[in-house]
């Protein structure tokens, strides 16, 4: 009989062979704990140092995920209008686009705004340049980091705490996930894996190719920011496949997790997060580093 452990060894290994990373790590969850931990190769080549359950990664856009059950916190306490124009909150942004975009289409990136970027010096006029010139009437589903970088600003506002202040209070700290960090800073790049990247930059990364180290960067936006251990990440993940329990009440839970639009002809994307036959779950990129989280309300 073929073992979760022997999977998981096995999809490993076969990751490593691909020549993409030199490390990587996996944690399997239910509600109540860690029920699986893999950790392979080498966090920092140069150093010899290995993967473990100490290892942080950049998780890029799961950071999407944090943001909008924010978002929600604040809608459920009543300081924050899912359907009111983001202008209400952020008057300073243009009337094109933003007169009749609302939080709840960023939420579920179906504002019509352009993709923008995660990977370039964070500030509330990346937010501006990305989006105002060839925004889209609002309706169908068009990924945007941009209205996430927006939705951040509007937390910021309502509450008068910073973005990353605002994740280590209400997330962060009340799970435990004690080795994360809600932006990507100087003051934690030790605790980090270090990002590799192709040594061919006009080619995809194969076995072979070799790897060299990319360049870092700080990030301190709500579409991107956060650095975890897969260990604290599974903590956020058991969260989801607990329904929300401990961040969002009963009403919360399913504003966030109910579709709203169509990705493609199986997945659905809710607000902040995407949806396939019952499972929840969101990627994140930043450059050197890959990440996914997968969470099942129905099976725990």
């Amino acid at each position: 009989m073929t073992t979760a452990a022997a999977v998981a060894d096995e999809l490993l290994a076969r990751f490593l062979a691909d020549g993409r990373a030199p490390g990587a790590a996996l944690v399997a969850t239910d509600r109540g704990a860690v029920v699986l931990e893999r950790y392979v190769g080498l966090a920092d080549v140069a150093a010899g140092r290995p993967v473990d359950a100490g290892t942080a990664f950049q998780i890029g856009s799961i950071t999407k995920v944090v943001t909008a059950l924010l978002v929600l916190r604040e809608h459920r306490a009543g300081r924050v209008d899912l359907h009111a124009p983001v202008r209400s909150y952020l008057p300073w942004l243009p009337e094109r686009p933003y007169a009749t975009r609302t939080p709840y289409q960023l939420l579920s990136h179906t504002a019509g705004l352009p993709p923008g970027s995660d990977l370039s010096p964070d500030s509330p006029y990346m937010a501006l340049s990305a989006v105002v010139p060839d925004a889209a009437e609002p309706g169908s589903f068009a990924y945007s980091d941009a209205g996430f970088q927006v939705l951040g600003l509007l937390l910021e506002a309502v509450t008068g705490r910073p973005y990353p202040e605002l994740v280590r209070r209400a997330l962060l700290e009340p799970l435990g996930m004690a080795s994360s960090h809600p932006a990507i800073t100087h003051d934690n790049r030790a605790a980090q894996a270090v990002a590799y990247v192709g040594s061919h930059d006009d080619r995809t990364v194969e076995a072979g190719h070799g790897l060299v180290p990319a360049r870092y960067f700080t990030y301190g936006a709500a579409d991107g920011s956060m650095v975890c251990t897969a260990r604290d990440l599974a903590a956020f993940a058991a969260v989801l496949a607990d329904r929300g329990a401990g961040v969002l009440d009963a009403e919360g839970w399913e504003l966030f997790s109910t579709p709203v639009a169509d990705v493609d002809d199986v997945e659905q994307m809710c607000l902040g997060v995407f949806r396939e036959d019952g499972v929840l779950n969101h990627g994140g990129s930043m450059v050197g580093f890959e990440a996914v989280l997968y969470a099942d309300p129905a099976a725990g």
